[in-house]
Order: C-alpha cells, then sequence, then structure tokens
C-alpha cells in the first residue's frame, strides 16, 4: 500500500513505483509463459495431465488445449469444468487458445514448445525458427535437458527452466 505523505492522501511517487513493480513484473510473466508452452488435450489420461500440470506450474510454462472436451453449450458447462479439474488443481496457468496449435504446427500431444521469441512476433499462423518443440509423452525435465546443450536462446532457456523445476 502506498504510503500516506502527510495529511495530502497517498504519496504518487510510490503510487507510481508500486504500478511499475507490478507491471513489470506481469511482463516477465507473460513472457515467461510465452517461453515455454506444452500443448495437450483433455483426451490424455488425468495422471498425464496432473504430472504436465505440476511440472509446468514449477517451470512456469502455460499449459495449451485447443478447446474443451464437452464445449460450453448449456448442460456442457460442468462437464468441460470437471474435465479441466486434475491440471486446475496442479495450480498451472493454462489456457485454451486453438490459435498457438496452429503457430506452432502442433498436430499431436503432448508437445512441449520452447520459443524465443514470443508468439505475437509470428506472421499470421506462422512461426520462425525461434521456436523448437519436443514431441511426446516424456517428462518436462527430461525434455528441457535434451534441448539445454544448445548454445542459442532455446538452450538458455531450457537450462532456466529446468532448473526451476529441480528448485535451483
Amino acid at each position: 500500500m502506498p504510503k500516506l505523505n502527510g495529511s495530502e492522501g497517498f504519496d504518487p511517487a510510490a503510487l507510481a513505483e508500486k504500478y511499475r513493480t507490478m507491471k513489470d513484473a506481469a511482463s516477465k510473466a507473460a513472457k515467461d509463459s510465452n517461453e515455454l508452452m506444452v500443448f495437450v488435450s483433455l483426451s490424455m489420461p488425468a495422471a498425464s495431465l496432473k504430472r504436465i500440470g505440476e511440472q509446468a506450474k514449477k517451470a512456469g510454462a502455460v499449459v495449451v488445449f485447443r478447446g474443451l472436451k464437452y464445449g460450453l453449450r448449456k448442460g456442457a458447462w460442468a462437464d468441460s469444468m470437471n474435465a479441466l479439474k486434475p491440471i486446475a488443481d496442479t495450480g498451472a496457468d493454462v489456457q485454451i487458445n486453438p490459435e498457438l496449435f496452429e503457430r506452432f504446427h502442433v498436430q499431436v500431444v503432448p508437445t512441449l514448445v520452447v520459443a524465443s521469441s514470443a508468439p505475437e512476433g509470428c506472421q499470421g499462423n506462422q512461426c520462425e525458427a525461434g521456436s523448437v518443440a519436443v514431441v511426446g509423452d516424456v517428462s518436462m525435465d527430461y525434455a528441457l535437458e535434451t534441448l539445454s546443450p544448445r548454445k542459442d536462446a532455446i538452450g538458455r532457456i531450457a537450462q532456466e527452466r529446468n532448473a526451476r523445476i529441480k528448485g535451483r
């Protein structure tokens, strides 16, 4: 809470600093989630979704769904929310974004994508070579370890995110 400045009320400089700090943290979180994405489907086993959600939370990744299994039509809302429960309970950042599936050419789930630039840098539904995908139901730390030896931004991101998973 910004400090009071005598009898004049709130200190505008303190309020501006608090806003800047919150904005910086939100920008970093958005950038972080755009660097590491895990594409999944509700057709996957609940145990796999839970494991992916737990590791995504630790790594600061976003879990991306193409859509909801039951949709949002009347009477289906509760079923859709129940299907999301295993991953939502992990506290992972979850998005429903079919456009990202197209941008990164995701055809199979799960697919882990490490992107060295935010998806906004993509043109239309195409992303440049600034991203790498690891396809298959492997642990996130294993996928990141396979990318860590790279001597580019992808390798750096993979190393940083794997360190988060391992608590370093």
